[in-house]
């Protein structure tokens, strides 16, 4: 079976990004949750869902503000 082989490595590395991906969100959120109550609940919101849908910028944009504080 031609091309077997790539869409097996295919399949393997998206699931290997999306392992990546998942951890580093609820690595994120879990950080977001942390201190929530110090940036108050309406900025922990939006940071949460920057987190989930725009994952590399989310997490970028968090620890920008993170450490600027």
């Amino acid at each position: 079976m031609d091309g077997f082989g790539a869409f097996v490595l295919l399949y393997v590395g998206g699931f290997i990004l999306t392992l990546i991906w998942i951890s580093l969100c609820l690595v994120g959120t879990a950080d977001v949750v942390s201190v929530s109550r110090r940036i108050g609940v309406w900025r922990a919101v939006a940071f949460f869902f920057g987190i989930w849908l725009v994952p590399i910028a989310g997490l970028s944009a968090w620890l920008v503000f993170r450490r600027s504080r």
